[in-house]
């Protein structure tokens, strides 16, 4: 997951990528959450928090808005843009994990490939998904 998530979105750290699935989690949930919500949903200080969702607001993924029951919370909103990429996200996740059950099966029954051809496999796999 590391490898496809770097190759995909360049430095992006791991924790902006749980922040968007937790925020696809929660909005497949019917939940608007808050800044809050999600740093106790993920375990992730506010100040780190704040920044991962300021990048999501900034790219277009997510929007800010004001609870219309209590003025005084914000709440974060997945734009179609942010459902997309998330959604985009969540299938390359599971073509993912097929390759790695495939490669676990390989290690098992002792028939893995040489290092040099799942170098090759992994720079193929890198480049389907950019």
């Amino acid at each position: 997951m590391l490898h496809l998530s770097v190759s995909k979105y360049g430095s992006h750290p791991t924790g902006q990528l749980l922040v968007a699935y937790t925020m696809n989690l929660l909005h497949q949930s019917g939940y608007e959450p808050t800044i809050g919500d999600l740093c106790r949903a993920t375990n992730l200080p506010k100040s780190t928090m704040s920044r991962y969702v300021s990048w999501q607001i900034k790219e277009g993924y997510a929007l800010e808005v004001i609870d219309p029951n209590d003025r005084r919370i914000r709440r974060l909103k997945q734009t179609e843009k942010g459902r997309t990429e998330t959604s985009s996200m969540v299938k390359d996740l599971a073509v993912t994990f097929a390759h790695v059950d495939e490669v676990v099966e390989r290690i098992e029954a002792g028939t893995a490939a040489d290092p040099g051809k799942i170098l090759a496999r992994m720079e193929e796999f890198t480049k389907a998904f950019k």
